[in-house]
């Protein structure tokens, strides 16, 4: 239905109904009612506002094409995972201390084994991972050489880093892109403070 495909897909694009109201040029109670169905008859104008701020096609809102514009998977196929708003290291292993949300993902992955985090800050900024991005991870405590990865430093907060981890003599190296910020390289007991959390599979941009 229109008001179930106007809600995912604003969902999937990590959008508030402030932000689509803003693009459209109408008031949030206004979204809010095309999205409850109290509103049913949208006017063809704002459904094609709608789709544009969104990145969609007025055709897929409607249910008249699977997809989205960038083909990633039917509105239909989708689920939601948490948001971290703050993890570290607990006595139980990893704590999430808030959530700040939730993004959507498709059937391709398991809910399960999936967490989103938020970048912040610009140390990734050479793989194009921008402040606010939101990352999708996979939930798994090893990662191969160099790849992405949210990491937990000491037990504290997580962050965003390439890891390099040679066990054949206890070393631990975390990279940013960003050229401005060096290396940490973790050796002896220090290397056992460094955590993974889980491996980046996707980023989603803010716009």
């Amino acid at each position: 239905m229109l008001k179930d495909n106007l809600k995912r897909a604003r969902l999937l694009a990590d959008m508030t109904l402030d932000d689509v109201a803003q693009k459209v040029g109408v008031s949030r109670q206004t979204i809010q009612r095309y999205e409850s169905g109290v509103i049913q008859n949208i006017p063809s104008d704002n459904i094609e506002k709608i789709a544009k701020a969104l990145n969609v096609s007025p055709g897929m809102l409607m249910g008249w094409e699977e997809k989205t514009v960038a083909g990633t998977f039917p509105l239909n196929d989708v689920n939601r995972v948490p948001i971290i708003g703050t993890v570290r290291c607990g006595p139980g292993g990893f704590a999430y201390e808030h959530i700040d949300g939730y993004m959507m993902i498709d059937d391709s992955y398991t809910p399960s084994e999936m967490r989103g985090f938020r970048a912040e800050g610009d140390s990734m900024i050479g793989d194009g991972i921008y402040d606010g991005d939101l990352c999708l991870i996979r939930l798994q405590p090893e990662v191969g050489a160099g790849e992405i990865a949210v990491v937990v430093i000491d037990g504290e907060e997580g962050c965003l880093k390439h890891v390099t981890i040679d066990k054949k003599h206890g070393v631990v190296v975390l990279s940013s892109s960003n050229p401005a910020y060096p290396q940490r390289v973790f050796t002896g007991p220090a290397a056992n403070d460094v955590r993974i959390v889980g491996k980046l599979i996707e980023v989603r941009h803010r716009f």
